[in-house]
């Protein structure tokens, strides 16, 4: 399981690439993700499990298409 203190440096590292960002779309993408770091710090913090659930879109074997 990773450190809450691992999720407080990705949110970090998001929010200093939005800080360079030119491209305002850019910019508030990142500091979406830098807030999604931080929500999941929270939850770590209060010893709530989390799971990575990835859609099964993405998922896919070798050589074959994503369906849309």
């Amino acid at each position: 399981m990773i450190k809450p203190s691992r999720y407080r440096a990705n949110a970090a590292e998001a929010v200093k690439l939005a800080a360079s960002a030119t491209d305002p779309d850019d910019k508030a993408l990142l500091l979406k993700i830098a807030q999604g770091w931080l929500d999941l710090t929270e939850r770590a913090s209060h010893g709530v499990s989390i799971r990575l659930r990835v859609p099964s879109q993405v998922v896919r074997k070798p050589n074959q298409r994503a369906t849309q």
